[in-house]
């Protein structure tokens, strides 16, 4: 199918920086090709740092906090064979041993001009999964802004 949609809002973006020690995230991103990004947008949530990558929480995930805020991204159209390969890097495939740190999910991403969109997108599920990390919010909302 090459009617999906999948927002990105990190390491998978385009002008990501500091990828380079992320296993495979050079060969991932090279899936997600200019000819297929549809347009910069924002998805509800927060946005937290894990350290060398990001991980997006939907609203009402953290209940130590009670707003949210858009975080900023790309949506780019995919197929199963991309969203399958990418599953693989984000740790969620059923090929992976669980826990797992990511599941993705269907959202409503909204591009600059207002458009609304169906998309994919990962959201970082390791805080229910019992994975124990030191994350914290991004105060801007955007990975690039680091």
């Amino acid at each position: 199918m090459e009617g999906d949609y999948l927002f990105v809002y990190g390491s998978l973006r385009p002008a990501a920086r500091f990828t380079g020690s992320i296993v495979g995230a050079d060969k991932a991103r090279a899936l997600l090709t200019q000819d297929r990004h549809e347009a910069a947008a924002t998805v509800p949530g927060h946005l937290l740092s894990l350290g060398l990558y990001p991980g997006w929480v939907a609203p009402g995930s953290l209940p130590v906090i009670s707003s949210y805020s858009h975080i900023q991204g790309d949506i780019y159209r995919v197929n199963d064979r991309i969203l399958a390969c990418l599953d693989v890097y984000e740790g969620c495939s059923a090929s992976c041993p669980p826990p797992h740190e990511y599941e993705r999910r269907k959202v409503i991403a909204v591009t600059a001009e207002g458009s609304e969109i169906e998309v994919w997108v990962y959201e970082y599920i390791g805080h229910l999964t019992g994975m124990i990390r030191r994350i914290e919010l991004i105060p801007s909302n955007d990975w690039l802004e680091m």
